[in-house]
């Protein structure tokens, strides 16, 4: 039967001293730790100089004026990206999409629904 306290897991619980700063240490992570902590800490951006449409929307302070309208696309851009996309979707039909079998072969099948499987 149990007493009615808690065992203690090591690193987790009552601290276990104090820092040069007075503040309490838990005895967790190394000094390799702490100093990427504390440079983490000191490179978060605390001020937000920008605007920010999802950080907005989570807040719940829905600002359509930062995503409509759209702005003009650059004509050399959205050829590119055209271009791309027309490879990918070429790349994309040689893929076979029957499951393996897990003997080294593909499993028998029409391959994608309403096209025969590559030959």
């Amino acid at each position: 039967m149990t007493t009615g306290t808690t065992p203690q897991r090591r690193g987790h619980g009552a601290p276990t001293g104090t820092t040069e700063s007075g503040t309490a240490k838990t005895g967790t992570g190394t000094s390799g730790e702490r100093v990427a902590r504390a440079v983490a800490e000191e490179a978060r951006e605390t001020a937000w100089e920008r605007p920010s449409f999802a950080k907005g929307l989570y807040l719940g302070a829905f600002d359509l004026s930062l995503v409509h309208p759209l702005p003009e696309t650059d004509p050399d851009d959205a050829a590119r990206g055209e271009a791309f996309l027309a490879e990918l979707e070429a790349y994309c039909r040689t893929i076979d999409a029957r499951p393996w079998t897990g003997r080294g072969r593909r499993a028998s099948g029409s391959g994608r629904a309403g096209r025969p499987a590559p030959g």
